[in-house]
């Protein structure tokens, strides 16, 4: 551990020069950083601390004599030293330089030859637009199960207070399918119906059920395609794997669906919208298996203890905003194809119920008036449409509706317009909303581009002319 001058004992003189090179080769060794390992470090300096006291010690034995030449530093006479071995630094690491980014250009998918069927994707099928068109008329989709109301292959959701009617006026509408007659003079398709009663008794839900038939004059209902299930009356297994209301919708494989309530049977689809996301998407695969529409009967909130908290009526208020009302998050409404609100109208048209809905890509579904028909004893029986109240506000309203076109013709904004008599837009755009929404004009899809009057090139986007027709009586 490299050279250190030996004090023997057996030395009675120590030279200048041997202890210069002793204490010079000291200090070298104690302030020099050596790279060594922590025990053998401790044995040096062990060592180190032997010679400094052995030789501090014989420095001040022969101080005595009178040869003595040599004074000791205090410092390293009085106690041993020790310091602390610096290790090295770690050498940084290097990385090899990074490669710039490379955009991956990838060439524009092509469809293979074009054949009528679709190709299969990872399991799902992808069509273009031919075979779109193909498929659903080899398929024969209907386009709805209700004109006008229900779409095939759609989720609806319908609200309203408990003891509005909800459940008669729905009832009512499977029973027209499944007989393939109108419903409150609307056409239908005819297919199986399947209501599922999660809140009822059995014998409330036959009696029901027995004075919509008679009320719609259906006497002949043995072989009627309408199939009822109710809870109070479960059978041992229900629940079990095979055994739920999913797996009879897929032995029935009826054309509508009828859950009441709607939380009843997904249970969780209240609790927030992760939740209501995941039952729509359950739905959706069934309707993808089945084929049918699914109608949810829910429920409204609590209405506030102040009046002025409270929502108005359905009849005089904005649809979306009645609509907040639901129980539930805002995905329970967004996540469905149809939102249908019931109520009470406050209007004196002897109605018994409003019915007031917006349907998605079509927009809002006129406002439906039920009028309850009775048997001669007074016993509600069914529902039959009602006229509502007056649609027109003014003569100059009336003429403009009766100056359209006669059915089954067409006719645009500045044909409205036109037979108004040039009145401001938003009188136009007023007077069109009321006759929609009292069912006396269908908007059509959106079709043609043309200038409404004032149109100033430049001033603003050239919007697409909307196409209205008249309903027919």
């Amino acid at each position: 551990m490299g050279i250190l001058v030996p004090l023997t004992s057996g030395t009675s003189e120590v030279s200048d020069s041997a202890l210069d090179a002793y204490l010079s080769e000291l200090d070298h060794r104690i302030n020099t950083p050596n790279e060594v390992n922590d025990s053998v470090l401790d044995v040096d300096l062990a060592e180190l601390d032997y010679q400094i006291n052995a030789g501090a010690a014989r420095v001040n034995d022969l101080s005595d004599s009178a040869d003595a030449r040599v004074t000791v530093p205090t410092s390293v006479a009085s106690k041993p030293r020790r310091t602390t071995v610096a290790k090295a630094e770690p050498k940084p690491e290097t990385h090899p330089p990074t490669k710039a980014l490379e955009r991956i250009v990838r060439p524009v998918a092509q469809p293979d030859t074009y054949s009528a069927s679709p190709e299969d994707h990872a399991g799902s099928y992808l069509f273009l637009p031919q075979q779109l068109f193909d498929y659903i008329e080899g398929v024969g989709i209907p386009d709805y199960v209700v004109s006008g109301l229900i779409p095939a292959q759609s989720i609806t959701v319908a609200c309203g207070r408990s003891g509005d009617g909800k459940s008669p006026w729905f009832y009512q509408l499977a029973a027209c399918v499944a007989a393939g007659i109108p419903f409150l003079g609307r056409p239908t398709t005819q297919g199986g119906v399947m209501i599922f009663d999660g809140e009822n008794p059995l014998q409330a839900g036959g009696s029901l059920i027995e004075q919509l038939l008679t009320g719609l004059g259906l006497s002949d209902y043995q072989n009627l395609p309408f199939w009822y299930w109710n809870i109070n009356n479960l059978s041992p297994d229900y629940g079990s794997k095979g055994h739920t209301f999913v797996d009879m919708i897929r032995q029935v494989n009826p054309s509508l669906v009828i859950l009441d309530p709607l939380y009843g049977f997904y249970t969780d689809i209240e609790a927030g919208s992760k939740d209501a996301t995941k039952a729509f998407q359950a739905m959706r695969k069934l309707m993808a298996v089945v084929g049918c529409a699914i109608i949810g009967i829910c429920h409204l909130r609590k209405e506030p203890g102040k009046q002025e908290d409270k929502t108005p009526p359905l009849e005089k208020t904005d649809l979306a905003r009645w609509l907040q009302q639901l129980r539930g998050s805002g995905a329970l409404i967004n996540g469905s194809d149809v939102r249908l609100g019931f109520d009470k109208p406050i209007s004196k048209t002897g109605a018994a119920l409003i019915t007031r809905g917006i349907a998605r890509l079509a927009g809002e579904i006129p406002t439906i008036y039920s009028d309850r028909k009775y048997d001669t004893d007074g016993n509600p029986l069914c529902y039959e449409l009602g006229a509502g109240p007056e649609p027109f506000t003014t003569d100059a309203e009336r003429l403009t509706y009766e100056a359209l076109p006669d059915p089954p013709e067409t006719f645009r904004y500045m044909d409205i317009a036109a037979c108004y008599g040039g009145v401001s837009e938003s009188n136009v755009n007023a007077f069109i909303g009321r006759m929609i929404q009292a069912g006396l004009l269908i908007k059509l899809p959106k079709t043609v581009q043309c200038k409404r009057p004032g149109y100033t090139k430049g001033t603003r986007t050239k919007p697409k002319q909307e196409v209205f027709q008249q309903e027919e009586a």
